[in-house]
């Protein structure tokens, strides 16, 4: 037999769990198990229901809880079944094109019609064949595409990308309307389309993200679709701010704020209770006060936090000892092996930089704000900026005007025994 770590602790799998909530009955991961945040989904929904479309975009640190709010705001939004959604979102990917976002689109609004509404009304209906049919064409053409670039034989497609028909924008807006078009005949006041992660889009060309919006534009306004935009903090000051015409159709941003400790907290014991072993007595794998000053230390960064827990809890736990981990247990635990990990992640220059900024005592700082620190031109300091973030060293916190205000990630102050004082749970 496998063993189960959690089985000691009362627990059917691990409550550490990081992908987000599903509003679908029966899920592994309920979206009742949500918790905090209920004005700002109070203030998204009012939006959707006071308008025949609308655009919004959640913005806020990675880590944070974005793509579960915004599942909780469409189950929200959905318990009116004027309004449907579907778990499928839009696939943001760096370089996405018109045409590529055109196609997501499609695809998210036909699931979303198809897995929603009976399949004897929507069989005969013009736009659901074209619609399909559009789908059908672009993964043909996809896979054509994918046969050559692999070298294989002529007979299954070796046509150039640049020979390959590309469908017109106006065949995208003509599809969508006739999707909307159908929907409402069916009593649809509207459909929640949701895309994650659009970073993605302007961190590797800002350009190419701007003039992505500035295309799909005519999309974004057709009346029934909602848009639920998920970003770090900065998306909508450095995307959408270059062209007048698209600013101007989105609202100010919804900004999250990081959970309070007592929230995560709740959000944790919520979370034992759903995976309780029947008959089993529940004990929590860590105790309250080493939550409360380890989300301290991730600045509000839970998914980072609830690795770290596993991780500990692959350390620690066994079947031996359970009582509860303290935070005099997880920093020892983990500290060896996390700052192995960096060592191997950054150059020796790199790891001497970041260990001198650990001891700086800076819980947030700009670059400018580094040069006495290290001793370093505003150039090395953007350059080696540039080199600890995707080394899980430093992040992006928030923009405050101009100014990118950065920290030190949780993974980097349990690797250096930076400790946050936490605050004492009530």
């Amino acid at each position: 037999m496998i063993p189960n770590l959690w089985t000691p602790y009362g627990l059917r799998s691990s409550p550490f769990f990081q992908d987000p909530l599903d509003p679908n009955e029966g899920a592994l991961h309920p979206i009742s198990l949500f918790v905090g945040r209920k004005t700002d989904a109070t203030r998204l929904t009012t939006r959707i229901g006071s308008n025949e479309g609308s655009r919004a975009t959640v913005e806020g640190q990675a880590g944070l809880g974005k793509t579960t709010f915004i599942q909780f705001v469409k189950s929200r939004a959905t318990e009116s079944s004027q309004y449907l959604s579907h778990t499928r979102h839009i696939r943001v990917t760096s370089g996405m094109t018109q045409e590529a976002f055109g196609i997501e689109l499609v695809k998210t609004v036909l699931s979303t019609l198809t897995s929603n509404l009976p399949e004897r009304k929507l069989r005969r209906r013009a736009a659901i064949r074209a619609a399909q049919k559009l789908v059908e064409e672009n993964e043909k053409r996809s896979w054509s595409a994918g046969v050559s670039a692999f070298g294989v034989g002529a007979s299954l497609g070796t046509a150039k990308s640049s020979d390959r028909p590309t469908f017109p924008p106006t065949q995208f807006f003509e599809v969508l309307s006739g999707l909307v078009a159908c929907a409402r005949k069916e009593g649809v006041t509207g459909m929640l389309i949701h895309a994650d992660n659009m970073e993605n889009l302007f961190e590797s060309d800002l350009d190419l993200a701007q003039h992505l919006f500035r295309d799909v534009r005519d999309y974004l306004l057709i009346p029934g679709l909602h848009y639920l935009f998920a970003a770090t903090t900065g998306f909508q000051a450095e995307v959408l701010s270059r062209f007048p015409q698209v600013l101007s159709i989105f609202p100010d941003p919804l900004v999250l704020s990081p959970l309070s400790p007592n929230e995560v907290v709740e959000l944790l014991h919520k979370r034992y209770r759903h995976l309780q072993i029947p008959g089993s007595k529940i004990v929590p794998p860590v105790t309250d006060d080493a939550v409360h000053t380890l989300f301290g230390n991730y600045h509000g960064d839970l998914r980072g936090m609830l690795t770290a827990l596993g991780d500990a809890c692959e350390e620690l736990l066994s079947s031996s000892n359970t009582k509860p981990m303290t935070l005099d247990r997880i920093q020892p635990a983990l500290s060896p092996s996390y700052r192995d990990r960096l060592m191997q992640t950054t150059t020796p220059s790199m790891f001497s930089h970041l260990e001198t900024i650990a001891g700086s005592g800076l819980k947030e700082f700009r670059q400018t704000d580094l040069t006495e620190v290290l001793k370093l031109t505003p150039g090395r300091i953007n350059q080696l900026f540039q080199d600890l973030i995707p080394a899980r060293a430093i992040r992006l916190v928030e923009t405050r005007g101009r100014s990118k205000i950065f920290s030190l990630t949780g993974y980097a102050r349990i690797a250096f025994g930076v400790e946050e004082p936490g605050s004492t749970p009530s």
